[in-house]
C-alpha cells in the first residue's frame, strides 16, 4: 500500500478529526498519540508504526490548517467557499467528507 495516497490520508484525517471530538479532555496529550496509533492500526493494518506516525504528522498539519481557516469562517473574515478553495490548493488530497466537518 502506498502510504500517502489520498484514500489513506483521508482515512487518517477522518480518524484524527473524529478522535478529537470523541476524546475526553483528560485523555489529551501523551495518551492521545498512543490511542490514535491504536485506532489507525485497526483501520490501516498494512502500515508500520513508523508509517502511521508519519501519516499523523502529515494529517495534523492539514488539521491545523483546516482549524485555522474554520476560525476565520466563524469570525466572518472569509467564506466557507474561500476556506475550501484554500484547503484544496494546499492539500489537494483532502476530500469533501473531511472538509464538511469544519466548514
Amino acid at each position: 500500500m502506498e502510504l500517502f495516497d489520498p484514500e489513506t490520508l483521508n482515512t487518517a484525517l477522518g480518524e484524527i478529526l473524529a478522535w478529537e471530538l470523541d476524546m475526553l479532555p483528560q485523555m489529551r496529550g501523551r495518551w492521545q498519540k498512543r490511542l490514535l496509533l491504536m485506532r489507525l492500526q485497526e483501520r490501516l493494518p498494512d502500515c508500520s508504526t513508523y508509517e502511521l506516525e508519519q501519516l499523523i504528522v502529515e494529517c495534523n498539519t492539514a488539521r491545523d490548517w483546516i482549524h485555522e481557516l474554520s476560525e476565520r469562517v466563524w469570525d466572518g473574515r472569509i467564506t466557507a467557499l474561500e476556506a475550501k478553495t484554500a484547503t484544496f490548493e494546499k492539500f489537494p488530497w483532502v476530500n469533501e467528507e473531511n472538509l464538511a466537518r469544519a466548514f
